[in-house]
């Protein structure tokens, strides 16, 4: 779940940025197409990414990706910046979440539909409400661009995680 907080983050805080910066509806909703379009090749490329590259690998350039748009976004002063930033959606969500689907496909039949089911409600549901706590909270002390900035922690902390469940005996199988 941690990998998918600051998902939540820029889902809901993205608009109030792009207005911060003196953005308008017109940036808002270019922002969300090219999260929406940017991904689409990448899903569509996902079966042919995977025979090359190791689950393992997927995740890590895909949460490596989530990080670099975080900072580019706490970066930005122009919300142009904000919107190309978006175009990273395509690596971050487009290889992190078929790679999370495939591995919680290969949890013991009789328990994938519980573990699916659990996977869903942290990532909609649980990750949304503990974003705009930890939003709210932190917005006493800091900018949106600064907590865009401290998002890289929980993007690399779970990062590391699913790591390490992609590493183990059950779960990681090399390209294929």
């Amino acid at each position: 779940g941690l990998l998918f907080l600051p998902w939540r983050v820029i889902m809901v805080y993205l608009p109030i940025r792009l207005l911060e910066l003196g953005g308008r509806a017109f940036h808002q909703g270019t922002a969300m197409s090219v999260m929406s379009i940017s991904i689409m090749p990448v899903l569509m490329l996902y079966p042919r990414l995977r025979k090359r590259c190791s689950c393992r690998c997927l995740l890590a350039l895909g949460s490596l990706s989530m990080a670099a748009r975080l900072g580019i976004m706490a970066a930005a002063e122009a919300p142009w910046v904000l919107v190309l930033a978006q175009l990273l959606e395509a690596l971050s969500y487009g290889l992190v979440q078929p790679a999370i689907m495939e591995l919680l496909g290969r949890a013991d039949p009789a328990l994938r539909p519980r573990v699916v089911s659990i996977w869903t409600g942290i990532q909609m549901a649980l990750c949304t409400v503990v974003a705009n706590g930890l939003v709210t909270l932190l917005s006493g002390r800091f900018g949106l661009n600064e907590i865009f900035a401290w998002m890289i922690i929980p993007t690399v902390l779970g990062c590391l995680l699913l790591l390490r469940a992609a590493c183990t005996k059950e779960v990681y199988s090399d390209a294929g």
